[in-house]
């Protein structure tokens, strides 16, 4: 719970998203030394894909971070930009459709840290 000036507020009071049964493991892995690993990649939009199915695309956030050596492109990994580039192609190519696309990137985000 989160202390307010008016008391405890609930994880719902603050429109805060909590883990569903389904979750997304390292996208790092999808792509080493300069190569898109396509079991992993497929993993993760099978994953996308169900948890979409279920209606779930209003609370979705993916989030990645280059935190290793190997993990900047110029040194084969994915890169800051994988998410927004070579992931969302990936997953429109996989038939997940843009829009929701662009709901999951920036809207459900906008509306985690802002509360609209």
């Amino acid at each position: 719970m989160v202390q307010s000036v008016t008391g405890p507020l609930l994880p719902e009071q603050l429109g805060v998203t909590l883990p569903h049964e389904h979750v997304f493991d390292c996208l790092m892995t999808c792509h080493v030394g300069g190569d898109l690993i396509a079991h992993q990649i497929d993993r993760r939009l099978s994953y996308l894909r169900t948890v979409i199915e279920k209606g779930y695309q209003n609370q979705i956030l993916l989030s990645q971070d280059v935190c290793q050596r190997s993990h900047p492109r110029a040194l084969g990994g994915p890169g800051y930009t994988f998410l927004f580039d070579e992931f969302r192609a990936l997953a429109t190519e996989a038939g997940i459709d843009p829009e929701v696309l662009d709901l999951i990137h920036t809207t459900n985000p906008r509306r985690a840290i802002f509360g609209q």
